[in-house]
């Protein structure tokens, strides 16, 4: 297909003259491009509820502000995930590592959202 004449059978790509062109060259897994937009949506989606989640800190009560310090860990966190995923495909797979460091930090606020919860339905304030 890109060989030239002087390619024939037994003869490796490297000693090869002319090899493949890049428009002829075939990659393992492609990856849509659209991706790259489902990502940038959900990274602009979660900047958005970051500013709501940041207005939401200077509450009154300290029960409504310990919450919003929760929620701003996990959009923190969701932004590491879908940045590092996001990076990953458009930069390179070196920024993988990014979205990796969202996890834990997701893992420990819905850990902490989940005793509070349990704590409030074992002990109901009514």
């Amino acid at each position: 297909m890109g060989r030239s004449s002087g390619c024939g059978q037994g003869t490796s790509f490297e000693s090869c003259s002319v090899g493949f062109d890049a428009a002829h060259r075939v990659h393992a897994v492609g990856i849509p491009g659209w991706f790259d937009w489902i990502f940038l949506f959900l990274i602009s989606w979660q900047v958005l509820v970051l500013f709501v989640v940041l207005r939401r800190l200077r509450e009154a009560d300290s029960e409504g502000r310990f919450r919003a310090r929760l929620d701003v860990l996990d959009v923190v966190g969701s932004l590491l995930l879908f940045g590092g995923g996001l990076l990953g495909l458009v930069a390179g797979e070196s920024w993988f590592w990014l979205g990796f460091a969202g996890f834990p930090l997701m893992t420990a606020v819905y850990a902490v959202k989940g005793v509070h919860w349990l704590r409030a339905r074992r002990h109901p304030t009514t």
